[in-house]
């Protein structure tokens, strides 16, 4: 029983050894999200003012956001001591984009799509458009789809990659 009480006070003891960095760590993740925030905000002003679709402004508002929470977290790792697990992190997130694109090919033929049709801008919001049989007035353009409402009211979704 005394080398369990032992271990428990080590451990205690380790823990408030490195107490300072994880607190340094988890402030510097909340500030690059609030970087990351601010940054991704302006973004979507810029957007907005060059009268681009709202759809590109929350895409790269977002992008921005996650890019700093993950630099954000790899510096906290690296903080806490975890060296090792941020470069894991990093190279597997290369592997992990690979796998992920080959797994989800199609969600990332409509991605890829959808940017496509969003900065080359062929219709708008308010346009009759007609693909593979499917015809309607545009309601709104989102990265992976546009919003179609044919002519007896119903609601379609038609793939951006079918779009394109």
């Amino acid at each position: 029983m005394q080398l369990f009480i032992d271990s428990l006070i080590a451990e205690w003891h380790n823990l408030l050894a490195v107490l300072p960095r994880i607190i340094i760590a988890i402030i510097t993740l909340i500030i690059s999200y609030i970087i990351g925030r601010a940054v991704g905000n302006v973004v979507e002003r810029v957007f907005q003012r060059g009268n681009l679709p709202k759809t590109h402004g929350k895409f790269f508002r977002r992008l921005v956001v996650w890019m700093f929470l993950f630099f954000g977290a790899i510096m906290a790792l690296n903080m806490v001591g975890l060296r090792t697990v941020a470069a894991g992190l990093v190279t597997g997130g290369g592997v992990t984009a690979v796998v992920v694109g080959f797994a989800f090919r199609e969600i990332g033929e409509n991605f890829l799509a959808g940017l496509f049709l969003a900065f080359s801008r062929p219709f708008k919001v308010g346009d009759l458009i007609e693909s593979e049989g499917l015809r309607g007035t545009v309601r709104s353009i989102d990265i992976r789809n546009t919003h179609v409402r044919s002519a007896d009211g119903r609601d379609i979704f038609i793939p951006s990659s079918q779009l394109f």
